[in-house]
């Protein structure tokens, strides 16, 4: 009885055992089944219409086209996102976008003539991706207030995937990384002695306008200070390091790209006796950091593909800023130089593209 009851237990054991390998096997189908209705609810594909007077494969276009787009076949469930025609017109080829999403008609006029004739369809499906491409951009720019096109609207999920497959292509589009190098002139206002340097910069765009710098500042300067009743002239040099981070705002006018941008710097200044005051008096040298908002206006003009000359004004206020003493035998000590309130700023120089 007990090994018929042992016998009986190790079956139902094997039973859920299968049960629940049955259940893991049709939930791991369930999830596939539903991951490919996704993908093909979210796949569209672009039409195309050509003429047999049109001297190209037209399933290898088609092809072409879909590898091109990152777009599929027609399919019953898959929405069309564009309509695309070649026709003739003489010696050209009329090339038509009706595009679905943004409800715009574009053509170009294109001559393949002088294209070897196994090469035409590869050359054709790019220009036509291009084509599609340029017009599906719109879904990704800033909304302006136009009368909007006749008839409905694109399905919702149509734009969704047409702004997924134009994303790397505005990614790429990115202005590239900038490498510069400048010289500098700095001018606190309390002192009013120009401090002349060099500056690195490092610039970073993150969209067509916004863009984030980084620039490393040295300079050195002589600093003129009275001391006591008499007014007797005391010469300071200063030396400078900075770091600046800046955000900027470029807008293009003509071939001249023109920014503004909001900067903060850190530095620290080195300040130091340049001549001797007196046999009884001695310039302190003092180490002090300085820091500060700024403003930034500045032009980029092209000299190159790559090379362009810039030209930055700045000013900025002080909120932590230095100082120079002059000590006695005695101990007692006098400012003479102090640096505070704001600076002015200019700079020429060029970056290019990395």
């Amino acid at each position: 009885m007990d090994g018929a009851v042992f016998e009986v237990r190790a079956g139902s054991g094997k039973n859920r055992a299968l049960l629940c390998r049955a259940a893991a096997f049709g939930c791991m189908l369930l999830l596939l089944t539903a991951a490919l209705a996704s993908a093909q609810a979210q796949s569209l594909y672009v039409a195309t219409q050509v003429d047999p007077c049109v001297p190209l494969d037209r399933d290898k276009l088609e092809y072409l086209l879909n590898i091109e787009l990152g777009t599929e076949p027609a399919g019953e469930t898959s929405p069309r996102a564009a309509t695309l025609s070649l026709s003739c017109s003489g010696n050209l080829i009329v090339l038509s976008v009706e595009d679905a999403v943004t409800s715009k008609v574009v053509t170009r006029l294109v001559d393949l003539s002088a294209v070897d004739p196994s090469a035409r369809a590869r050359l054709m499906a790019l220009t036509a991706s291009e084509l599609v491409l340029a017009s599906w951009m719109e879904v990704r720019m800033e909304p302006r207030e136009l009368i909007p096109p006749a008839g409905p609207p694109p399905a919702p999920e149509l734009t969704a995937r047409v702004n997924e497959l134009v994303e790397p292509q505005i990614e790429s589009a990115l202005p590239p990384l900038r490498l510069g190098a400048s010289a500098t002139s700095l001018t606190f206002l309390s002192a009013l002695a120009p401090i002349f340097g060099v500056a690195l910069h490092l610039t970073q765009p993150f969209s067509s306008m916004w863009a984030w710098n980084i620039s490393l500042l040295g300079g050195l300067g002589r600093l003129e200070g009275t001391l006591g009743e008499r007014g007797q002239s005391v010469s300071i040099a200063a030396t400078t390091a900075a770091l600046a981070w800046s955000l900027r705002y470029t807008r293009s006018v003509g071939p001249v790209d023109l920014w503004v941008g909001v900067a903060g710097l850190v530095g620290l200044a080195y300040l130091t006796g340049g001549r001797p005051v007196s046999s009884m008096l001695t310039a302190t040298p003092a180490y002090a950091p300085w820091a500060g908002p700024a403003l930034q206006l500045a032009a980029a003009v092209p000299i190159t593909a790559r090379l362009r000359l810039l030209l930055q004004l700045e000013g900025g206020l002080l909120v932590l800023g230095s100082r120079a003493l002059v000590k006695s035998d005695t101990g007692t000590s006098e400012r003479v130089v102090e640096l505070r309130g704001g600076w002015l700023a200019a700079q020429l120089g060029f970056d290019f593209a990395l």
